[in-house]
């Protein structure tokens, strides 16, 4: 297989496990929170990462993405403080904290490593229903 073949061939697979991502957390935080879990308002529309999409290695992990409304998604690049507030509270500073020394590691994107990455986020299990939303 060619070079160029190769690298078609990964960009697909990076598509395909955004995607898949994308789905169970929007499908998942629906039933969880059925708005958004920020403005408690609107409906989910986006992913919304903790950590930049940027960073290999934390990108797909379901512990750095959470569904929210596209203005919350927005408004995230200039109050980010706020959002990462939220998720401590939430989930507590040791999960936030080993999201970040997660996405500071270091990944060597291959097609046998998206296609774990898609088989792992689809073995997954979504609630069945709606739990209440908690005081957090």
């Amino acid at each position: 297989m060619s070079i160029a073949a190769q690298k078609r061939l990964l960009k697909r697979w990076i598509i395909l496990a955004d995607k898949t991502l994308s789905r169970r957390t929007r499908r998942v935080t629906r039933l969880e929170y059925g708005l958004c879990p920020f403005c408690k308002a609107k409906p989910i529309k986006h992913c919304f990462h903790f950590v930049t999409r940027r960073k290999w290695a934390a990108r797909w992990d379901s512990r750095n993405v959470i569904g929210s409304c596209a203005s919350c998604n927005y408004n995230e690049r200039y109050y980010p403080d706020k959002y990462r507030a939220w998720y401590i509270r939430k989930y507590g500073v040791e999960q936030y904290l080993s999201v970040c020394d997660l996405a500071e590691s270091t990944v060597e994107l291959s097609v046998p490593y998206l296609k774990e990455i898609v088989k792992k986020l689809n073995a997954r299990k979504a609630p069945k229903t709606r739990t209440p939303i908690s005081g957090s």
